[in-house]
């Protein structure tokens, strides 16, 4: 029988080779074929630029409600968001479409296929503001609860995080 010539570490290196492997298998999944579509449901999250920081405005971000999509195996066929601020309501309504995409065979597990839809205003009038999505009531903003910082934002909707304050 040949004998195969190895250096020092070579098998430890094909073994680590071997196990990214693995784990790359692991955290797919089959691709399948799909469409769906989310009309205000989801979760709106609120935040502002600092006046003190430059310009002022108020940031409106949208995710839909969608099962765990692949960013790999999802295509966004449509996303919108349309903000209305008067009379202490902040109106909101949304629409996403997604479809898979055509020829992957295999999907990364990572949730952020379904993208998002955001919209900035002018800074918000200081005081309480009823939130509707669709026309329906989802909760009652605070301006003085909205972070200032760019990574934090007050948030409401169909995710489990209604009106709390999500950092990164």
């Amino acid at each position: 029988m040949p004998q195969i010539p190895s250096t020092p570490g070579t098998a430890a290196r094909a073994g680590v080779g071997t196990l990214i492997a693995i784990v790359a298998a692991l955290s797919a999944v089959e691709a399948q074929a799909f469409w769906s579509t989310s009309k205000n449901k989801g979760t709106l999250c609120v935040s502002r630029t600092d006046p003190q920081a430059g310009q002022s405005a108020t940031h409106f971000e949208m995710r839909p409600a969608f099962r765990c999509l692949s960013s790999s195996c999802t295509r966004v066929l449509q996303k919108k968001l349309n903000v209305e601020v008067g009379d202490g309501v902040i109106s909101v309504t949304s629409l996403f479409r997604v479809t898979s995409k055509p020829g992957v065979t295999m999907c990364s597990r990572d949730c952020s296929g379904g993208g998002y839809a955001s919209r900035v205003l002018p800074p918000l009038e200081k005081g309480k503001y009823r939130i509707e999505l669709g026309g329906v009531e989802i909760g009652v903003l605070d301006t003085k609860q909205v972070p200032t910082d760019r990574f934090s934002s007050y948030c409401f909707g169909s995710l489990g995080l209604d009106g709390a304050t999500k950092g990164l």
